[in-house]
């Protein structure tokens, strides 16, 4: 931890502290008998990068703008890296973060999309051709990850959260008892409206379903398998799912 020497302006004491490694500094306040502490973010070395046809990366340039994507860095050495084919509609990347990254993969569709990070050192990837109409991720737990697969596709009003913010403990023990975050999301996997899924060494399996108001709060390994309810269950096997909307009548 650096220190530095406390000076007095107008009578307060001012005392900058700054944890190692920590992007925040701290700013500790002795007013009228009262202490105080403020803090103030540390913006440093986040990047964007587009991915361009050729697999290359291409430093997103000063006010050079993403159609349709708000973005927002604080912290220390985070990266975003979009590929060129990827589009999004009112949509937003906050990463309040440390060494962290968060890449999304060829020909995606995101809409009424956000991303919410406020962990330190995790690791978002959404894969090729993964679209959603609406879809919140909130990242809480530091070292997380989350790995949406290739195809997947969400509705509207989806929330993720890895993670839950805050420590819980077992009183007698003194043990932490929730789990860190992390998600796996198989390839082709259909989310429906208004679900919420809890990143807590989770996973999803392949070409899946998961019902309109459902809440997963486990892993479902098995494939081709319908989830849903409140905690999520199986409630149907051997099934599959297209993109073809279902009001089409096959020829």
């Amino acid at each position: 931890m650096s220190k530095n020497k406390p000076c007095k302006l107008f009578g307060i004491y001012n005392e900058y502290k700054t944890v190692d490694k920590c992007p925040v500094k701290f700013k500790k306040i002795a007013l009228f008998g009262l202490n105080f502490v403020l803090y103030k973010q540390t913006i440093k070395n986040n990047n964007v990068f587009i991915k361009t046809t050729d697999n290359k990366l291409r430093k997103l340039r000063s006010g050079e703008k993403i159609s349709g994507l708000k973005i927002d860095f604080k912290g220390l050495n985070n990266t975003l890296i979009i590929d060129e084919s990827t589009v999004f509609y009112d949509s937003e990347i906050n990463i309040h973060s440390m060494d962290s990254t968060v890449e999304m993969g060829k020909n995606c569709s995101f809409a009424n999309f956000t991303l919410d990070a406020m962990s330190y050192r995790f690791n978002a990837v959404f894969r090729n051709k993964v679209t959603c109409n609406g879809l919140t991720v909130t990242m809480w737990s530091d070292d997380s990850t989350l790995d949406v697969g290739e195809g997947c596709m969400f509705s509207y009003g989806i929330n993720i959260t890895m993670g839950d913010g805050h420590i819980i403990r077992d009183l007698k023990t003194n043990q932490i008892i929730n789990k860190k975050g992390s998600l796996k999301i198989g390839d082709y996997t259909w989310i429906g409206k208004n679900a919420t899924i809890l990143g807590k060494d989770s996973v999803i399996g392949p070409n899946n379903i998961i019902g309109a108001n459902s809440v997963v709060t486990k892993s479902f390994e098995k494939s081709h398998v319908a989830i849903a309810g409140n905690p999520a269950k199986i409630i149907k096997e051997n099934v599959a799912w297209e993109t073809q909307a279902s009001y089409r009548t096959e020829q």
